[in-house]
């Protein structure tokens, strides 16, 4: 495993996520990724500001990333890149939960650990306190972003994108062009960066909404 950049960061990026400011929160760099169990990430969303990409990871989607506009890059660099800029800018890099950080380490040998925050761990404390009506926590970011009223549209799905990225780099890989795939299958690649953005920006706004109101409702 690869040791991070050299770098510091300041003892207010050392906090737990639940202590984090609203200023911490507003310059991380959030992140989510999508693809298989067991294989190396295919794609990432990434958001930093007011600024949100998307990258192919897998070569095999070339031509579906081609299709809409979006670069293919080697995903250990990627993530390099984005690791040095975090140290660099003193910013954390946040995703929903350890899952991204683990993916990292075990596909990228890059430890994100020194400036990572998790999303969920960010919100429950503010959640606890802002609803404490509720009966039952929210668990999954589906669950939290319905709380804030930021919801993805029902044709979006849940738990979709393995099989969606199969059927895409399949059809690609057998028909040559992405012209060459049939509707179905365009609307997967479709509606699977659509979810991703939402996965994305909605745990921006949740991290915000969450950092703004510690004391009760937004």
């Amino acid at each position: 495993m690869e040791k991070p950049p050299q770098g510091r960061l300041s003892p207010e990026a050392k906090r737990f996520e639940h202590s984090l400011t609203s200023e911490m929160v507003k310059r991380a760099i959030y992140i989510d990724f999508e693809g298989f169990m067991d294989k190396a990430p295919s794609l990432i969303g990434v958001a930093i500001g007011s600024k949100f990409y998307q990258v192919a990871l897998d070569d095999d989607l070339r031509l579906a990333a081609a299709a809409k506009k979006i670069p293919v890059r080697d995903g250990g660099q990627l993530v390099r890149d984005l690791l040095e800029r975090a140290i660099r800018e003193k910013r954390r890099i946040v995703a929903f939960s350890p899952c991204e950080n683990r993916i990292c380490k075990k596909y990228y040998q890059l430890d994100l650990t020194p400036v990572y925050a998790d999303a969920n761990r960010i919100v429950k404390r503010w959640v606890a306190k802002a609803y404490p009506e509720l009966k039952r926590r929210p668990k999954s970011l589906k669950a939290y972003l319905k709380l804030i009223g930021y919801e993805r549209a029902a044709c979006l799905g849940e738990r979709q994108a393995a099989q969606r990225i199969r059927a895409v780099r399949g059809m690609c890989m057998r028909r040559g062009s992405y012209e060459a795939l049939t509707g179905c299958a365009k609307a997967k690649w479709t509606k699977l960066l659509a979810y991703n953005r939402i996965d994305v920006l909605g745990m921006r706004e949740l991290c915000r909404i969450s950092s703004r109101n510690r004391g009760g409702n937004p």
